[in-house]
């Protein structure tokens, strides 16, 4: 396929639908808001304990494959190499599966979690204190990244193993549409409606992140420039990630993306290291092995906990909420790490996507 060809049946069709959402949330948003309240709140009341049950369920399954006589598999041919350094895979998929949200939620999700603990634990309690920091190394871990790991596998293992001739997020279906060696399933009405619901899915999250995002890289070069925080500057701010973004997109993944998660990565280390020398070193390193040996044990508590007879609500408002955003971004991350890890076996994809993630949102 050239590079330049647009699927423009599905494009134009996904901007229709994200038109006919958005235009009418804009011009009436107090109806909207209320909208989005109640069907959040119909879907984490009613529905909230599947993803409990997905959450557990993949990380399960994705144990399986790794340590599995499937883990040894390789996607591609048995000739392929490994197409990037572990350094720069590494980077690239860190990249791509968090961003600003991280910058965002790492600064003040532990204050609700410590205000409003789960578990029936008094709030602001010693204990409250040390769920909060143990929730938020949680929420970003091995289950969020297990949803990113299982759609990478299943586009992955067709389009490189297998040799299917596209690379879409219905290439994960492609055998279960009727596609055969050699042909574009995606063609067909199912495969078409699966894209489509990616496409739709993937905007939906963005919108979250950029909501999330937004105001904190305002607020950020108001304090380094004395601008004033307005809408304006938030717009700037945006334009400005598009930009960059679209920048290192026209590069190419090796000359763009590649370098420019690699450079985030290196950025990453010595802020990380700065902080943790200048800022109060052995308080930040006993948090943070407290935290990881109160989780590992309570691992499977905190994925199946759904609070179900108490009034608190904090596994609707935030697990239910980390693992929607995470399921909503794992099409697209899954197609970015399927584009990155040819000559990669299924146990080093599992292995890598999950522990160095994990590690790296812990961090």
């Amino acid at each position: 396929m050239d590079k330049n060809d647009v699927d423009w049946p599905s494009f134009l069709t996904c901007i229709t639908v994200v038109l006919l959402v958005s235009v009418p949330l804009a011009v009436f948003p107090e109806a909207g808001e209320r909208l989005l309240t109640d069907a959040y709140d119909f879907i984490a009341d009613r529905l909230g304990f599947l993803y409990a049950f997905a959450g557990f369920g993949v990380f399960v399954l994705l144990v399986w494959l790794a340590f599995g006589r499937y883990g040894k598999v390789k996607l591609g041919r048995v000739e392929d190499d490994v197409e990037y350094s572990d350094f720069s895979w590494t980077a690239m998929l860190f990249c791509a599966g968090v961003g600003a949200g991280l910058l965002y939620w790492a600064a003040i999700e532990w204050t609700n979690y410590y205000d409003a603990p789960p578990f029936d634990v008094a709030p602001r309690s010693p204990e409250a204190e040390d769920w909060a920091s143990t929730y938020g190394i949680f929420h970003w871990g091995i289950t969020a990244w297990c949803f990113y790991c299982l759609p990478t596998l299943a586009i992955a293992y067709p389009y490189y193993t297998k040799r299917v001739p596209y690379l879409r997020f219905s290439t994960g279906c492609h055998y279960f549409l009727g596609g055969k060696k050699g042909t574009t399933a995606n063609e067909t009405t199912a495969g078409r409606v699966i894209d489509l619901f990616f496409m739709i899915a993937l905007l939906g999250g963005a919108g979250s992140s950029l909501g999330f995002s937004t105001p904190m890289i305002a607020a950020c070069i108001s304090r380094l420039t004395g601008l004033e925080a307005t809408f304006g500057l938030e717009v700037v701010s945006v334009l400005l990630c598009v930009a960059l973004f679209g920048t290192s997109v026209w590069f190419g993944l090796n000359r763009g993306i590649k370098r420019l998660s690699d450079l985030n990565l290196v950025l990453a280390f010595f802020l990380l290291l700065f902080v943790l020398l200048v800022g109060p070193t052995l308080f930040l390193l006993e948090t943070s092995l407290k935290s990881l040996v109160l989780m590992v044990p309570n691992f499977a508590k905190m994925n199946w906990w759904t609070d179900p007879l108490t009034d608190s609500v904090f596994f609707r408002d935030w697990t239910v909420f980390y693992w929607a955003w995470w399921i909503a971004y794992a099409p697209f991350v899954g197609l970015f790490v399927t584009r990155i890890s040819r000559g990669r076996t299924i146990r080093q994809v599992i292995l890598g996507m999950t522990l160095y993630g994990s590690l790296g949102g812990a961090l």
